[in-house]
């Protein structure tokens, strides 16, 4: 739900303007273009680092290319996805117009997809290969 739409900061002062905003709930910043979205986002980290801020990158390929984006993006963004469904505390999260113009996938098709290990675990190797062969790997030997 949006509650708020605001436009016109003066270039410089946006990391001020979206940690006054964050204050009264979530917030979706839309820059113009990768570059300032991404000045933004350091400059929210620096200059404010006890507030959550999350940035959503563009692909580095055009509409309709046949090549596909960078893994290190695709994995950015779904990271991000992720960390979107888990908020607790009141976020900022920073985009550009061509990241938010991107097809994103349901809810749903994350929690399923979705498989946390960390170093020690005990892992049934059936149900690690069945996971993975529901996202798509294939098994070989």
């Amino acid at each position: 739900m949006i509650n708020q739409i605001f436009s016109g900061v003066p270039s410089g002062y946006e990391a001020f303007v979206l940690a006054k905003k964050v204050q009264k709930g979530h917030v979706l910043y839309i820059a113009s273009d990768e570059k300032k979205a991404m000045r933004t986002y350091e400059t929210l980290m620096r200059i404010f680092p006890k507030i959550p801020v999350l940035f959503y990158p563009a692909w580095d390929t055009v509409p309709y290319d046949r090549t596909s984006p960078s893994s290190d993006i695709v994995g950015n963004q779904l990271d991000t996805l992720i960390q979107m469904q888990r908020l607790k505390k009141n976020t900022i999260v920073v985009a550009s117009v061509s990241a938010v113009s991107q097809l994103v996938p349901p809810v749903e098709s994350f929690s399923k997809s979705v498989m946390k290990l960390s170093v020690g675990d005990k892992i049934d190797f059936e149900h690690l290969r069945s996971f993975l062969i529901r996202l798509g790997y294939q098994s070989t030997d």
